[in-house]
């Protein structure tokens, strides 16, 4: 599979040719999926993980006209499974990033998305040396705050899971875009996510992953 940036863009570029050049495909119909991975494993070869998946996404926005990027977002957290505050606050940040880089839809757990704009700082920091790779030991540093996370997350984070105010468009717009007033972002939902607006959350319908449209 493709897990450098490398690999990804080669991939993506070969089957965009195909399709636009052989098939006939419209470029705007074609939605490529270069490959969100685990970081923060314990294992160097994953350390470049996320910001090759952040470069590629890039370069294809750029060379490859009207296609879409796309990507599963719970992967990039596997490591950390079992600490669902961690994961969330991973998932915002990877989020708030990919969307800087181009992503334009990701699958995600609607009812489970941390604040950017509102991530303890301390915790902000070490994740991103995560996902960007900034240092030799970001593993450690994260395993070292990850328990003493739980409470800090969890309190910015209830809105999501209880006694939502606004729409969920309107709370994961939020969660996706704040932090930056540059970073602001149309969301279009598909008919999935507008559903879970309505179900009372904690049930099956409201729980399950839903895909979020960025435009």
């Amino acid at each position: 599979q493709a897990d450098g940036q490398r690999r990804m863009v080669e991939i993506c570029t070969r089957s965009y040719r195909i399709l636009t050049e052989i098939v006939g495909m419209p470029p705007e119909d074609i939605i490529f999926d270069p490959n969100i991975l685990t970081v923060a494993t314990g294992m160097p070869e994953h350390n470049d993980y996320a910001k090759a998946f952040f470069e590629a996404t890039a370069l294809i926005k750029k060379h490859l006209p009207h296609a879409l990027v796309s990507g599963g977002l719970s992967n990039v957290s596997f490591s950390f499974r079992g600490n669902n505050p961690v994961r969330e606050a991973i998932h915002a940040t990877f989020l708030y990033h990919g969307i800087q880089a181009g992503l334009d839809m990701a699958i995600v757990n609607a009812g489970q998305l941390a604040v950017y704009g509102d991530l303890p700082d301390e915790l902000r920091e070490r994740i991103e040396d995560a996902v960007f790779n900034r240092r030799p030991d970001y593993t450690e540093r994260l395993l070292e705050i990850a328990d003493q996370t739980e409470g800090q997350v969890r309190e910015k984070t209830n809105d999501l899971g209880t006694g939502l105010v606004e729409p969920l468009g309107v709370v994961l717009a939020d969660a996706a875009g704040s932090g930056d007033g540059d970073a602001q972002h149309l969301f279009h939902f598909s008919s999935d996510t507008k559903r879970a607006d309505s179900p009372s959350v904690g049930s099956p319908e409201a729980e399950r992953p839903h895909r979020i449209d960025l435009f």
